[in-house]
């Protein structure tokens, strides 16, 4: 990360190599089981219209603001390591009317999935009872939202290949699905 870690002067955003345990060589093909994930959820928006509009209102959102990008077509004989990302909206309690689309690298296909190639850090957490002992010390206390606080990130080019996922080209569900 010391190394790695650059500022992309087009975008002005910082960009990292990825924290791996090693270079990854091979990766099982989760391909399917990501399709599978993105199928079920899809009857369930289908089920929920509300949900629905707001989880394409949060995909066009990330496509508008280039979060995410159509990914490149390879050639059938260049060989790709790539990661599918399982995703599901979840709401906030205290702000129903706003969905969080939430790409998933915790599944695991033949025993890997894309945490488990993750070096862990320090928790950063604080614990319960040391926020607490803070909010009796002092007589205000306050927390803050940080809006897409990842999204703005890019990835190192050599790790772009562990983040796909399918969506609906142009954002339109009477679309294929796209990488």
């Amino acid at each position: 990360m010391d190394e790695g870690m650059t500022k992309d002067h087009e975008s002005g955003s910082w960009t990292s190599p990825f924290p791996l345990h090693e270079e990854t060589q091979h990766l099982p093909d989760n391909r399917e089981n990501a399709l599978k994930r993105l199928k079920s959820t899809c009857r369930l928006l289908d089920r929920k219209p509300t949900m629905k509009e707001y989880y394409f209102t949060f995909m066009q959102k990330l496509l508008d603001s280039s979060h995410a990008e159509i990914a490149p077509v390879t050639k059938p004989k260049q060989p790709t390591m790539r990661w599918y990302l399982p995703q599901f909206g979840v709401y906030h309690l205290q702000k129903p009317g706003k969905i969080r689309v939430v790409f998933d690298s915790a599944p695991e296909t033949e025993k890997v999935s894309l945490n488990k190639l993750l070096l862990l850090g320090p928790d950063l957490n604080n614990g319960l009872l040391g926020l607490i002992m803070h909010l009796c010390q002092d007589p205000v206390a306050f927390m803050a939202d940080i809006k897409q606080m990842f999204h703005p990130f890019l990835v190192d080019k050599r790790h772009r290949d562990l983040f796909f996922f399918f969506w609906y080209k142009d954002n339109d569900p009477a679309k294929p699905l796209t990488e």
